[in-house]
């Protein structure tokens, strides 16, 4: 009697799920990744279609896809010319974006992996290894590319244009200069980060970072304090290291690390020179403050002290400090919104897959500002991530998503072992942009380079079957982070057991960059398949080859019995055998 009822239940899901497929709308897949008859003539009562505030690395790259789309669009720039950022900061005028010149390979996929500094264009001449062959080049040398990168193109930029309001109408935004009004349907704001951090550890009359210069006169023989954590912090400390007398770094909870959190806006080693001085005690320190600590100013000295204005005389130098530098970091300035505030989290906006503000339709962020969609996490506050998303934000407002139609398995083959080997846009933006294979009408789909997010809400909701293609790191690639007297669960980023090598049956374990499968079938998600990582990221020997067979086959073979994942069949399983006595893996047809 069990059995018959087990066996009606499973013929009731298996029903619901064909149910399910047929009720797939291919037309709103269609409408996701391919353009609209007439989607271009809404433009018309617009004087432009795009108006892109800001011409650093994220707006020239955002103008040059509009510019090959032929789309009507115009960039309001502050200052004289392009790229003004680079022009002031780093202060000490050293990138921290690497270039590496030489790689091996003659492939451009594959060199863009390892250039961090180069725009997305089809001129190899205007590739920054042409331009300089630092691993870690001059501030200038940015400057001088972004200007001849906008002199190539020819792109439709006004200088001199502050954008000082911008404001929004039941049809369109009107964004105000000092001079003059720009009317548009959209608004790409690509203007970065340029409001100072605010904290109640510094006082008002402490130097900030925007205010430093190369100028290190003022600083010999005295003792400085430095507030915040981060890369300007750091990098203003190893520059000050030869002239001060002392300097304590006073951060904010434990330091981060770029190469243990894979995070490349966390400190990175070019910057963290200094930690030799503190840990090899030479009269340097790193002090951490705690909720309610001050600078407390006396006699024209500063210390620091409790929100009491108790001195902690443990961590100010005898006779207190002579300088404070605050370098605690800068946020997205939201004064130029004026009924089109953008919700943020308190340092960028928040936003759809797709880039736009959560609450402001056709406010788009791009660059620094556009990288909520992987906070913290991949490249995305870099020109070397968000050049991809940019890419990818004009590619879906546009509707030119680079898909192809596959025809057979040696084709998608072809496809998977050229893409997880060489594609520079999964790599860089590794958990977050992906490619896709989907089934449409029955005919199947190879999308490239799209976020996860824009897939799993409007495309792999509404098709029958789908896949992913990603690279990632493992869950536990950085170890605990975690501000402790002792090493706790902590473990060792560069110990040989991190490395598992590529076994198969092993690549869940991997916690290095790796390729990673995702299967879904009716919106379902199966499962997740690893290849084992590789300490060159190269996956093309025999065992590569082979599990990439067996993926494709995987994905040919899907059906409906496969539908109750994994994570949905152990509770019923658990449930039916611990009342009943029943194993129901006999009634599935496993994968």
């Amino acid at each position: 009697m069990y059995n018959l009822i087990i066996i009606i239940l499973v013929l009731l899901i298996i029903v619901y799920a064909y149910i399910k497929i047929s009720s797939v709308d291919n037309n709103t897949v269609y409408e996701r990744i391919y353009p609209q008859d007439g989607k271009k003539e809404e433009k018309i009562s617009q004087e432009y279609e795009y108006i892109i505030v800001g011409s650093g690395p994220a707006g020239l790259q955002t103008a040059y896809y509009l510019e090959k789309y032929n789309k009507k669009y115009i960039v309001l720039e502050k200052d004289n010319c392009v790229g003004g950022f680079f022009k002031k900061y780093p202060i000490h005028r050293q990138l921290i974006s690497i270039n590496k010149v030489y790689t091996g390979s003659e492939n451009k996929e594959f060199n863009l992996r390892h250039d961090w500094n180069s725009l997305l264009s089809e001129d190899e001449s205007l590739l920054f290894k042409n331009y300089s062959k630092e691993y870690y080049p001059h501030a200038d040398v940015m400057v001088q590319y972004l200007n001849d990168f906008y002199e190539r193109y020819k792109l439709n930029i006004v200088f001199n244009a502050n954008v000082r309001d911008i404001s929004k109408n039941k049809e369109n935004f009107i964004v105000k200069t000092q001079e003059n009004e720009y009317s548009g349907e959209k608004v790409i704001v690509a203007a970065g980060l340029f409001k100072i951090n605010k904290t109640n550890l510094a006082p008002p009359d402490s130097i900030l970072y925007s205010h430093l210069t190369e100028d290190k006169s003022m600083f010999v023989n005295k003792k400085v304090a430095i507030i915040g954590g981060g890369n300007s912090a750091f990098e203003t400390a190893n520059y000050l290291t030869d002239v001060t007398s002392t300097i304590h770094l006073i951060v904010k909870g434990p330091i981060k690390f770029a190469w243990q959190t894979h995070y490349v806006g966390h400190l990175r080693a070019i910057n963290n020179t200094f930690l030799d001085t503190y840990q090899l005690k030479s009269q340097n320190v790193i002090v951490e403050s705690e909720e309610g600590d001050r600078i407390i100013k006396k006699d024209g000295k500063y210390y620091l002290g409790d929100g009491d204005g108790e001195i902690d005389i443990e961590s100010t130098p005898e006779g207190g400090f002579d300088y404070i530098i605050n370098c605690s970091g800068f946020n997205m300035d939201t004064s130029i919104f004026n009924n089109c505030a953008p919700i943020h989290n308190g340092k960028v906006p928040l936003i759809k897959p797709n880039f736009e503000s959560i609450n402001i339709e056709n406010l788009f962020f791009a660059g620094v500002l556009g990288q909520e969609i992987a906070y913290k996490k991949s490249s995305g506050a870099f020109i070397h991530g968000f050049r991809y998303l940019i890419r990818s934000m004009v590619d879906i407002d546009t509707g030119h998503i680079n898909i192809t139609n596959i025809l057979n398995k040696e084709q998608l083959y072809n496809i998977i072992y050229d893409r997880i080997n060489h594609s520079s846009g999964i790599y860089q933006m590794f958990g977050c942009l992906v490619d896709a294979i989907i089934i449409i009408d029955e005919k199947i789909l190879y999308i490239q380079e799209i976020p996860i997010k824009y897939l799993e809400t409007y495309i792999i909701p509404y098709v029958k079957k789908a896949a992913i293609i990603s690279l990632n790191y493992g869950s536990n690639f950085g170890g605990v982070i975690e501000n402790t007297n002792s090493l706790g669960n902590a473990t060792y980023v560069f110990g040989q057991d991190r490395a598992i090598g590529a076994e198969p049956g092993y690549g869940h374990l991997s916690n290095f960059l790796h390729p990673i499968f995702k299967l879904y079938i009716n919106s379902i998600h199966l499962k997740d398949i690893h290849l084992c990582e590789n300490v060159h990221t190269e996956f093309k020997t025999e065992y590569y080859q082979n599990e990439i067979n067996n993926f494709i086959h995987s994905f040919y073979n899907l059906s409906s019995f496969h539908i109750i994942s994994e994570s949905i069949k152990q509770p019923i399983f658990k449930f039916f055998y611990s009342r009943f006595f029943l194993d129901l893996k006999d009634f599935f047809i496993e994968e």
